[in-house]
């Protein structure tokens, strides 16, 4: 028996671009870590290297998943979280002050 990770009425403002469907940024991420959560939902600070399109910063910024049905209901942007950093080379265990 498969166990669905989202539900039927999913909705997310991650994916930005249409080709692979719902992929495009997440192989970008170099760190996540949990900041805050509740009984339905968990605040993730995610840390990705962005692509040409945004110069090739380090972007910092939080998502918010939300819980129900036993699956995931959405993802999306925090508002007003993004934070471009200037690039350089990242490191396990950096401090992004965010």
């Amino acid at each position: 028996m498969q166990q669905c990770v989202v539900t039927p009425d999913f909705k997310t403002d991650l994916y930005n671009e249409g080709f692979p469907a719902g992929t495009y940024n997440m192989g970008t991420i170099v760190d996540m870590k949990a900041v805050a959560g509740t009984d339905s939902s968990l605040t993730v600070r995610i840390v990705q290297r962005v692509t040409a399109e945004d110069e090739y910063k380090v972007k910092v910024e939080r998502w918010n998943f939300v819980f129900g049905q036993g699956a995931i209901q959405s993802v999306k942007v925090v508002p007003d979280t993004a934070k471009y950093l200037d690039r350089y080379t990242l490191f396990p265990g950096a401090d992004f002050g965010i």
